[in-house]
């Protein structure tokens, strides 16, 4: 044995044995320098132990990584050996890579940086690696890789990524499918490109729903977040295979019918127009054709258009088919994820079709899932009648006519009133014990011919057959068609279903006659069927309007069946409106009733509708929830805002008006006009014990008594308070979204790892909005003490590798009784690292009003904008891109944060940050925190390091002063004589320095002759975030728009650094919200309580604080007690009261005919030119 052999295996076995070896190898001089040389031998006996030793160190501590990372060629030598023949070594490496890699962005970007490392580790996924261990190393390296923006796109078109990725999620070990999931789930996120090529990738869906259905609660979150970020683009994707798909079968077989007059009836002429994907183009110009070629058989028909404008294609459209979707026979295509992409297709669709559509269009929606996208399409085409949206269960009926009348031995036609209940699924229920032959109910016809003698089908066996077989057979029809037609979808069927449904409903059914329809369920129940669904029912219908009929006798058993098919669309509604980014809340919906889980904050919250039973007085126990659930009964109508944690969410949603308590720090002139007439929101924590000793108990003590008695009665005056903070208020709603840096001064430990994640957070507080809390359950929050109120334990100043030992578990809740230990602790939800997560949360306080189709709405405004303007920016700036430091100073303390959020801002607007790899060369020292914080520290105070954070700041262009303090030394002064921008983020809105340019320079110490030499003075780059200020209050604090909305508009912020670091991106009129540029003659100006419209148009003083009782949002419909209809929610004031039962609920028949159907102009009558809007294949797709 050689001289290396002997060292390489002692230290390989040393480094294997404890991590006090490990520690002692990391610190003993070259002793790492000499495993990463021996790398590079050609003797395997030395190769493999050093890698094993180098490994073992990258497994261990932090430090133990730094100082692997550190040595040179340590990294470069890993990458090298990915290319070895061995297997062993290739593991070996590609483990050390990741371990390197994990939580670590310097590393990362080290790696990345080597030729051929992403190439290396993508080889080790292929197929002919026989391997499962070295491929499930290498993607786990991947997998981490994956998480920098810049690399997921490196990856994505590195050949053999995805298909790699993909190929693991259904042969790869446990831990490969977890990281290949991961992997393609971060690969996605944010990247068309990526998307696209996953789903080019055979089996990709399949593998990503197989995944779903296992038992790794892990790999199942990494496949269903893959599947989210992927439902976008399969909502714009189409796949020819060898056949035309199945919407365009059904629009094929549909076109003749209506051209023959087999829908609208044979006096009535018809326009249509064809809309299909642009992929299909050549396909529907072909149809077009043909039905020209055909005018001469088709007298009704005037003429057909043909576009792949959606927009076009629905202007003046009479009657619209929707026949395109998701569809649900996916082989292993998950219900998340059809409803996710469905839900896109037609939210997307719906604003067209209301804009462009005859006023009193019909719709009827054939793709499946049908109700819910009928569903959906309500929700989103507001101004359409829900009453005029429908999906179509007639194919069902049909069927269920056919096969009882083959059991009767009589022709279809002879057969009526069967009912398809529920949704056009599986669950569906066929009930066949209403039917009538020739006009006679069929169970009293056979038992009449049984006693008779005559020929027939005994009544016990009829009676069996319609409790089991005839139920089967119906559910199953399209699935045994599909198999039969080598999976294309029954289209004949469907297209004469299609014109009987939109027949029957324009010009009436038969005397005596009902049909199945899907049509939206009211407020009284109808059956035992809970409101606001797209449900089947039997309706009679006459002249455009259809009814259901009620009253019909069901058998126990069939209710439960009906049931069965009420929860499944109760899931699919749910999914519908699923959060795509945010991970810390979610939203269940039960009937009249919703369940909120803030897991940040660790709440639950029951949210009933107003005039609905409260759901935890039944002994329901399914639902598990426990006496510790907060229960609102909503939409809430009175709030206390206690701090800006909700209040840029509450002005997005147009919710102001539901505020009664405001912050002395709010922006909002409205929620200032409020605090002006001492309506001030008391704060939801108890004060704070500073002085412990003796002499200060009862002045402490007295502190607390008033403010408990401050908050009863506020209390007493409100629905619920929204706060981030931890409180023992039973009213209080934690909006953990971000942080309040207006009332605490934020430290680097609040930094949130994404912009558009903390605006989501709208959703949140939307939800709630009527009564009292009749529970609280604890908190889990973070005791984030702020370094310049606090003064930071020692314990919280390395949250990289205390892990915030320091953070509350709980904070005791008693009641209003007694307040037992109570601190201050700040509760934040930094967990959402992404501005788009961050964004989101507007859907949880949306929920709270019954403003869910608002935030949907909003968010995908946000969403779709900021990423074009993100796409636009980074193609602008190009190889150019601008080098962005983010500074803090406090102290001798010199830091770069790299903090998510603020590192997405800047590459999302075109800049780039210094290279983590040049930070630690230059003596920086990590600091990693929770929630993706990221710092880089210098000791001013140490010589080199003060050098160093000098000369590493030499090539940036644009820096952001992030100081917490006016009065700070100014060791940033020698940064700025360089650069191009500066950013002036100091946390406090009315410190000196951001008055003018002039306050400026003398705050940094510059002569006029220093800052005529800096760039960034001289070209009038130097901008601060006060340009939204709110009245100076008595102490001289303002409030600051920056801190209060910024987070529910990240696509607005982004607008604003896109403008200053990448003009050429920016729209030409794009108007800056937050930034103002300092100059000698600019001052500050303020908006205050006078600004408010309310107090502008206010007659005298006293009208200024008088505030009407806002109105109550409603849900979809309700029931209008004079007249028994019922009608959907238009009007904005109509009070939640309107949907109270009324005194003849039971007897009044629920009809959903407009009150003014006899002005409305006739539409559908005889003769009259109707335009029909048959859109072929909204999405086309075959999986």
């Amino acid at each position: 044995m050689t001289a290396k052999q002997w060292t390489a295996g002692a230290l390989s076995n040393l480094a294997a044995d404890s991590a006090a070896n490990q520690q002692a190898i990391a610190a003993a001089p070259g002793a790492i320098a000499s495993l990463v040389q021996m790398l590079s031998s050609s003797d395997e006996v030395v190769q493999k132990p050093a890698a094993a030793a180098i490994a073992n160190l990258t497994a261990g501590s932090a430090e133990n990584k730094a100082a692997v990372a550190a040595t040179q060629g340590a990294v470069s030598g890993l990458v090298w050996l990915l290319g070895s023949q061995n297997p062993r070594l290739q593991t070996i490496a590609a483990a050390a890579l990741g371990d390197l890699c994990a939580g670590n962005t310097a590393n990362k970007e080290a790696v990345a940086a080597i030729p051929g490392a992403i190439p290396g580790l993508v080889s080790l996924l292929g197929e002919g690696n026989a391997s499962l261990v070295v491929q499930g190393a290498a993607a786990a390296t991947i997998s981490n890789l994956s998480t920098l923006p810049e690399l997921k796109l490196a990856i994505g078109a590195t050949p053999g990524a995805a298909q790699g990725l993909v190929r693991l999620l259904t042969s790869g070990t446990r831990e490969a499918q977890h990281s290949a999931a991961t992997a393609l789930s971060n690969m996605a996120a944010g990247s068309s490109a990526n998307k696209a090529a996953i789903l080019e990738c055979p089996g990709a869906l399949q593998g990503l729903s197989l995944l779903l259905q296992g038992n790794d609660e892990a790999a199942q979150r990494a496949a269903a977040t893959a599947i989210t970020y992927l439902a976008g683009a399969i909502s714009n994707r189409v796949r020819w295979e060898k056949e035309l798909t199945a919407a365009g079968q059904i629009a094929y077989a549909l076109a003749p019918l209506i051209a023959s007059g087999q829908m609208l009836g044979p006096d009535t002429p018809v326009l249509l127009q064809l809309y299909d994907v642009p992929a299909a183009e050549g396909l529907l110009q072909g149809l077009q054709l043909e039905l020209e070629d055909a005018l001469a058989a088709y007298p009704l028909l005037q003429g057909v258009v043909a576009t792949t404008d959606f927009a076009a294609a629905c202007l003046g459209v009479s009657v619209a088919v929707m026949c395109g979707g998701v569809p649900r026979r996916g082989p292993g295509l998950s219900k998340a994820a059809l409803m996710a992409a469905n839900c896109a297709i037609y939210r997307d669709q719906a604003a067209a079709l209301a804009a462009h559509a005859e006023p009193g269009v019909k719709v009827v929606v054939v793709a499946s899932p049908a109700n819910t996208n009928a569903w959906v399409l309500q929700q989103f085409a507001p101004s359409i009648p829900a009453q005029d949206i429908t999906a179509l269960t007639r194919l069902d009926h049909n069927r269920a006519l056919q096969h009882l009348a083959a059991v009767l031995g009589v022709h279809a036609s002879e057969v009526t009133n069967v009912v398809v209940f529920g949704n056009h699924a599986s669950s569906q229920f066929p009930y066949g014990h209403l039917a009538r032959l020739r006009g006679e109910p069929i169970l009293q016809q056979q038992q009449q011919q049984q006693q008779q003698q005559q020929h027939c089908l005994e009544a016990a066996e009829l009676e069996d057959y319609l409790r089991n077989e005839f139920i089967t057979i119906v559910q199953s029809r399209g699935q045994h068609i599909n198999r039969l037609r080598v999976q294309l979808s029954p289209a004949l069927s469907a297209a004469a279903a299609i014109c009987r449904h939109v027949h029957d409903w324009l010009l009436g059914t038969r005397p005596g006659e009902f049909v199945s329809m899907g049509v939206l369920t009211g407020q009284n129940n109808i059956y035992g069927i809970v409101p606001g669904l797209v449900y089947s029912f039997p309706v009679q219908c006459s002249n455009g309007s259809w009814s259901i009929v009620e009253g019909l006798h069901v058998e126990p058993w069939a209710w439960a069946r009906m049931k069965l098919s009420e929860a499944d669309l109760l899931d699919e509604r749910a999914l519908a409106l699923q959060v795509e980014f945010a991970q810390d809340f979610t939203v269940t919906y039960r009937g009249t009733f919703k369940i909120v889980s803030n897991k940040r904050a660790n709440e639950t919250y029951v949210l009933y509708q107003c005039g609905t039973p409260n759901p935890m007085d039944s002994a329901d126990t399914e639902m598990g929830l426990d006496a510790n659930t907060k229960v609102f009964q909503i939409p809430l109508s009175s709030v206390a805002v206690a701090d800006s944690s909700a209040a840029g969410f509450l002005a997005e949603l147009g919710l102001i008006d539901r505020v009664a308590f405001s912050s002395t720090f709010s922006y909002n002139t409205c929620l200032q006009a409020i605090f002006a007439c001492g309506q001030e929101a008391v704060s939801a924590s108890a004060p704070f014990d500073y002085d412990p000793s003796p002499e200060n108990d009862a002045e402490f003590n007295a502190s607390l008594a008033e403010w408990r008695q401050e908050s009863a009665a506020q209390g007493s005056q409100v629905d619920a308070i929204f706060t981030s903070s931890a409180s023992s208020n039973p009213k209080s709603i934690a909006v953990t979204s971000f942080a309040d840096p207006g009332v605490v001064k934020r430290a680097e430990s609040f930094a949130d790892p994404g912009v558009l994640k903390r605006a989501e957070w709208v959703k949140f507080v939307a939800v709630f909005s009527n009564t009292e809390v009749e529970a609280e359950q604890l908190y889990f929050c973070v005791s984030f003490a702020d370094p310049g109120v606090l003064k930071r334990a020692e314990s919280f100043a390395d949250p990289g590798v205390l892990k915030r030992a320091e953070w509350v578990k709980f904070v005791a809740v008693f009641s209003n009784t007694e307040v037992e230990a109570e601190q201050l602790y700040f509760c934040v939800s930094f967990a959402d690292p992404g501005v788009l997560k961050r964004a989101e949360w507007v859907k949880f306080v949306a929920v709270f009003f019954n403003k869910e189709v608002e935030a949907e709405t909003l968010f995908s405004s946000i969403t779709t904008d900021y990423q074009k303007l993100n796409a636009s920016a980074r193609a602008a700036a190009g190889a150019d891109a601008k080098t962005v430091a983010w500074l803090t100073q406090f102290g001798d303390t010199l830091t770069l944060n790299y903090a998510q959020y603020k590192k997405e801002y800047m590459e999302d607007a075109g800049g780039k940050l210094i290279p983590s790899a040049d930070l630690l060369a230059a003596g920086a020292k990590l600091e990693e925190g929770l929630y993706s914080t990221v710092k880089y520290n210098f000791n001013a105070s140490v010589p080199a390091q003060k050098t160093g954070f000098i000369n590493v700041l030499k090539t940036v262009h644009v820096i952001f002063d992030d100081t917490y303090s006016a009065n700070s030394s100014h060791l940033l002064d020698t940064t700025v004589f360089h650069v191009d921008i500066i950013f002036d983020d100091t946390y406090s809105a009315n410190s000196s320095h951001l008055l003018d340019l002039a306050a400026f320079k003398t705050a940094y110490g510059l002569s006029d002759a220093q800052a005529a030499d800096i760039p960034a003075i001289a070209a009038g780059q130097v901008w601060t975030f006060n340009k939204r200020l709110g009245a100076r209050n008595a102490d001289g604090s303002v409030g600051s728009d920056w801190f209060e909305s910024s987070v529910a508009r990240p696509d607005l912020v982004l607008g604003d650094f896109v403008k200053v670091i990448t003009p050429a991106a920016a729209a030409a009129n794009a108007q800056l919200k937050w930034l103002r540029q300092l100059s000698d003659s600019q001052v500050l100006s303020f908006s205050g309580p006078a600004d408010c419209a309310d107090v502008k148009t206010a007659a005298n003083a006293a009208d200024r604080c008088s505030r009407a009782q806002p109105a109550r949002i409603c849900p979809n419909a309700y029931r209008d007690c004079a007249t028994g209809e019922l009608r959907t929610v238009t009007d904005p004031s109509q009070r939640c009261e309107a949907q109270t039962v009324c005194p003849d609920a039971t007897n009044a028949n629920t009809t959903a005919t407009p009150k003014n159907a006899a002005a409305r102009p006739a539409a559908f009558a005889f003769g009259q030119l109707l335009t029909a809007l048959l859109g072929m294949a909204m999405l086309a797709l075959m999986l």
